[in-house]
Formats: structure tokens, C-alpha cells, sequence
């Protein structure tokens, strides 16, 4: 089983309440890695819900050092200096929570740090720190580096917003103006996974494989499955780095499949004697007949409209599919996070990109995020001018 398997089933037991689970299967994968950090958060998470409030900043300390964009980390953080009085940080904590969170979609984080500003989503401005990463992630690096300088001039010491400029130099191969921010990301962050991923990068290209390996290796202790690496390296044609395969870690005692013997089983049948047995009782090649009730066929999951719509997708029935979007986007049913991916999924295909990206423009707004709303409409206005192409 992966680690990050693990961890998402803690994070499901911790929505539901079983926070003791949670942090058990945490501490499972904190075992094998000490420094894994999203079980950190899960353990910081339980601790904060425990009123363990020391124990809970040091690990999320720790996670907000290796993931500076981590909007869960930082919300959190703001909740505990509200519960210590130290409104001053934590109204830093809530505001930098405002702009982080459309990164991860994450309303829960959003809602709690909208509580600790006390405005509402509306009233939230568009900084240029917002407006960096939404134009990072359409990319358009060169857009985003400016807006990420803007940024740094009002906040020097945003170490998320420095992170946005790092990764909008390295995405314009300006490796060495990169290496340079990443430098003082380490000074104030030196476990961030994404600045060892670019600066591993750097030192690869000029020659210093092993130095670049190595970094890569310290931030496979925080990220063992590399996850991020490998989504950012994708983004490259070709590099240097060579990433190890995924690690497989044993199944936790609390979700491990057990299998309970019935009480008394029944006798086995008689065996007839060799003696007894006859052509009548041979095995036959001829068809055997039915009796009785056919066997019921095994239930299966229930086909569901997420189910349906992936298949109009496939189907390449756009109309319908859109129809059936518009129903679900409208329905409270799902989860604001399963109807971002679903959307983000739909987004993918380039026939049907600009419909998708306009339904989860719509979707966040109706589900208060008005900043993350702001960067599907821009991919919407993106996909459109391609599809014009």
C-alpha cells in the first residue's frame, strides 16, 4: 500500500470524526517516515482538536517549512493563535489562508480563516500574490513573475509568494535568477519540497549530479512517493534526475481486511465408494440443465450521474454531458471537492475545456470562493481563444 493510500484513508476517518483512527494510520506511515508531512498534518490536525496546542504548531511548523502553499497547515495555525489571543498572527495566518486556498480548493480552510477576519468572501480583494498564482498555473510564467515581484515589494517576507516567483523563473528556464530565490526560500523554509526539487534541478543541469541527487533524496524524506517532483519535473522535456519507484509500505493493522470463520461449518459431504460410482455419476460432456431460481449476479456499485457524465465525456456527447454537469453542479450532494476534480477532469478534454472550466468558475462562486473562481473563468477565457485558434 502507499503512504499517501494511507494517508487519505486518515483523512477520511478524520472527516468522520474518528480522529483516534486518523492518527493512528498516521503514525503508521510517521514509523517508516518521521518527516512525511502530510501525516504530520494529520497528527497536528488531532492534536489541535485535543487542545495539544504546542505539540500541534510543532508539527505544523514543520509542514508549513516543507509546503509553504499548504492552505490546511496554514489555517490551522491561524485557529491556534485566535485560541492563544495573538490576534495579529493570527489575522496574517487567516489572510495569507484567503489567498492560498486555490491551490487545494479547500473551503473548510477558507470559511475558518473568513471566521478569524470576520468578512465575508465577497469583500476579499484580488492581491497580486493571488493573481501571481492563478497566472503560474495557466501558464503564463512571465505574467505571474511580475505579479509575483509586486507582491514581494508589499511583502518581503511571504515565503509562499517568493515560492510563486522561484517556480515562474525556473518554468522560464532562468535557472540561475531561480536558484537565487530559492536560496532565501531555505533560509526561512529549509525543508520545502518544491524549492529542493527546482534547485536538485539546477544543480543537475550544471553538471553536479550527485549534489542534485542528493537534494532530491532530502526531500524524498518529507514526500516519499515523490509526488511533487514528479508533477513538476513533468512539466520539463527532458532532465537528469533520476526518481526511485514508488514505495509500498505494509497495510495498517486498522484497515487491513479481516476475514471471520463461520462458527460451525457443516460436515462435508459423502464421497460415494469407488464401487458405487457409475455412468450415472460420471462427469458428462453433455450441457447440464438449470433447476431451481437462477443464481442472482453479485451486486455491483450503483452507475451514478458522476458515472454517467464521465461516459457522455467519452462519448464525446457535449451537450449532454454539459446538461448533466450544470445538474450536478447545482446539487449538494457531492462534495465541493469531488465536483472540482470531476470538473478539472472534464477540463481535459480540449473540445470541451472552455465549458468546463465556466462551470467551475460558476460552481466556486456559488460555493464562496471567489478567488479560485477567478482562475477557472481565466482558463475558461484561455480555452476559448485556442479553441478560436
Amino acid at each position: 500500500m502507499r503512504p499517501s493510500e494511507v494517508i487519505e484513508q486518515a483523512r477520511q476517518a478524520f472527516h468522520e470524526g474518528a480522529s483516534d483512527r486518523a492518527v493512528e494510520l498516521a503514525e503508521h506511515v510517521i514509523a517508516r517516515y518521521p518527516r512525511h508531512a502530510s501525516a504530520r498534518l494529520v497528527r497536528a490536525l488531532k492534536a489541535e482538536a485535543d487542545g495539544e496546542l504546542d505539540q500541534a504548531l510543532e508539527d505544523l511548523r514543520f509542514v508549513i517549512s516543507a509546503e509553504p502553499l499548504n492552505a490546511r497547515a496554514a489555517a490551522a495555525t491561524a485557529r491556534i493563535f485566535q485560541q492563544r489571543e495573538d490576534d495579529a498572527r493570527a489575522q496574517d495566518e487567516a489572510r495569507r489562508v484567503v489567498e492560498l486556498v486555490p491551490d487545494v480548493g479547500d473551503n473548510a480552510s477558507l470559511e475558518s480563516a473568513l471566521d478569524i477576519l470576520g468578512v465575508d468572501a465577497d469583500a476579499l480583494p484580488m492581491t497580486p500574490g493571488v493573481f501571481a498564482r492563478i497566472h503560474l498555473r495557466s501558464g503564463w510564467p512571465g505574467t505571474a513573475e511580475r505579479y509575483a515581484r509586486r507582491a514581494l515589494d508589499e511583502e518581503p517576507d511571504r515565503i509562499d509568494i517568493r515560492l510563486t516567483l522561484a517556480e515562474a523563473l525556473w518554468q522560464l528556464n532562468r535557472l540561475s535568477q531561480c536558484e537565487e530565490q530559492c536560496t532565501i526560500i531555505f533560509d526561512r523554509a529549509n525543508d520545502c519540497v518544491r524549492a529542493a526539487v527546482m534547485l536538485a534541478h539546477v544543480l543537475a543541469e550544471r553538471g553536479r549530479m550527485a549534489e542534485g541527487q542528493d537534494l532530491l533524496g532530502r526531500a524524498g524524506e518529507i514526500d516519499p512517493e515523490y509526488l511533487e517532483a514528479r508533477q513538476m519535473l513533468a512539466q520539463l522535456e527532458i532532465h537528469r534526475l533520476v526518481l526511485p519507484d514508488v514505495p509500498q509500505i505494509d497495510v495498517p493493522a486498522s484497515i487491513r481486511p479481516t476475514h471471520a470463520a463461520p462458527e460451525s461449518a457443516p460436515p462435508p459431504a459423502a464421497q460415494p465408494d469407488d464401487a458405487d460410482v457409475t455412468a450415472e455419476s460420471m462427469p458428462s460432456d453433455e450441457p447440464v440443465e438449470p433447476t431451481g431460481e437462477p443464481e442472482a449476479e453479485p451486486e455491483g456499485a450503483a452507475f451514478t450521474q458522476v458515472d454517467w457524465v464521465r461516459e457522455l465525456i467519452r462519448r464525446e456527447d457535449w451537450r449532454e454531458a454539459e446538461r448533466v454537469l450544470r445538474e450536478i453542479v447545482e446539487d449538494d450532494a457531492l462534495a465541493p471537492a469531488d465536483v472540482d476534480g470531476l470538473l478539472e477532469e472534464a477540463a481535459g478534454r480540449p473540445a470541451f475545456a472552455a465549458t468546463a472550466w465556466q462551470l467551475l468558475g460558476d460552481f466556486r462562486m456559488r460555493t464562496r470562493r471567489p478567488q479560485a473562481a477567478a482562475e477557472a473563468y481565466l482558463r475558461a477565457a484561455g480555452s476559448s481563444e485556442e479553441t478560436d485558434a
